[in-house]
This record gives structure tokens, sequence and C-alpha cells, in this order.
């Protein structure tokens, strides 16, 4: 099945990035899956990245949103700002990707 994810980068700190991650699909491990197939697993993740690391797994949603298929009601959450990371975008197009499963050889992050 195919499978489509828009990230833009965020900030950078070290080897790290903070993304901004759009899914168009809504696959089984989408985001994971795409990260690491770019060569950038998210922080902690065992099971696309390093298996030996000892960190947990660094994926946190600060909002979801999507229309109830039994209600037809759209759903939206937003995580509380206190627990989100105080972040200055980098606003600029070249740190933007898309990812699709399909494609033979996906974009690569920026600046990694």
């Amino acid at each position: 099945k195919s499978a489509i994810t828009h990230f833009s980068v965020l900030n950078q700190i070290d080897d790290r990035s903070h993304l901004s991650v759009n899914i168009e699909t809504g696959r089984k491990h989408q985001i994971r899956k795409h990260l690491a197939e770019l060569g950038f697993p998210v922080v902690g993740d065992r099971q696309y990245g390093d298996e030996t690391t000892t960190e947990a797994l660094q994926l946190t949603a600060c909002s979801l949103a999507f229309n109830c298929p039994a209600t037809k009601w759209r759903k939206e959450f937003k995580l509380d700002q206190k627990y989100r990371l105080s972040l200055t975008p980098a606003s600029t197009a070249k740190n933007s990707a898309t990812t699709q499963t399909e494609s033979e050889s996906p974009p690569q992050l920026p600046n990694q």
C-alpha cells in the first residue's frame, strides 16, 4: 500500500533534528519507517534504527486531527503546551522533504 509522509526540519541540535511531520496516510510505523529509509531513524528506535540503543523512543505527537470514520465528525487533539519543546522553526524551503514508499529514490532531508 502507498504511504505518503511530509517532513520539515524545525530545529537542529548537534546530530539531532526536531521535525514537523504530516502524514497523508495512516500506515503502521509510517513515520519511523520513512525516516529510517531516508537514513535518519528516530532516536531510540530499536526496530528501524539502532538495535543497541538504551534511549527511549523520541517520537511525540503534538497534534492529531482526522475525520472519524463512524461519525464523520472532525476530531482534533493537541498536546498541552507545557509538554512541548520550545522550538524556533527554520523557515526555509530547503528544509522540507516528502517521501513515498513507492518512490525509487526518496528525497534526502537537508543538513543531516
